[in-house]
């Protein structure tokens, strides 16, 4: 039996496609660096990889959180979750097919995302009782002495002043 997983990658944007599949454009770096407080992210997207075993119990509920504390007053919290008869119908499928684990997709797109201060902002998924951080990005105040002078329009995660 596997452990729940979770994997999360932080990008510009998530895009669906017509046969089902996602587009992830812009992969941010590990660190966004910022030249001073408050600033915001113009296009922030986080896209989540869940894995469970094929015996997990439908009526532990899935959810996505993203948590910033510190570098955001924005609070991202899904109070619905995945429904166990969702969760349900995915197992039984993913049993037919014969495979090794249940594969869950989740996108959370956020736009003008504030930033407040440093700190971090971790994607989190939440299985039954267990928290499980799928990704991080740190916040940082850049040093202007050493900081790159790419310009705005090249920079990697666009971060913005405001």
């Amino acid at each position: 039996m596997i452990a729940p997983v979770c994997f999360a990658l932080f990008c510009e944007d998530i895009r669906r496609e017509g046969n089902g599949r996602d587009t992830i454009i812009g992969v941010m770096p590990a660190a966004i660096r910022v030249s001073k407080f408050p600033g915001a992210l113009r296009r922030f997207s986080v896209y989540y990889r869940i894995r469970l075993p094929l015996d997990h119990d439908p009526s532990e509920r899935i959810f996505i959180n993203l948590d910033a504390d510190g570098v955001s007053d924005v609070q991202i919290v899904d109070e619905d979750g995945l429904s166990a008869e969702s969760l349900e119908r995915l197992i039984a499928r993913t049993k037919r097919q014969k495979a090794p684990h249940v594969e869950i997709n989740a996108r959370l797109r956020l736009d003008d995302f504030p930033l407040i201060g440093a700190g971090q902002i971790r994607a989190v998924a939440i299985v039954g009782e267990q928290k499980l951080v799928g990704g991080f990005i740190n916040v940082e105040l850049r040093d202007d002495a050493t900081a790159s002078q790419q310009p705005s329009e090249q920079s990697r995660c666009d971060a913005r002043d405001s």
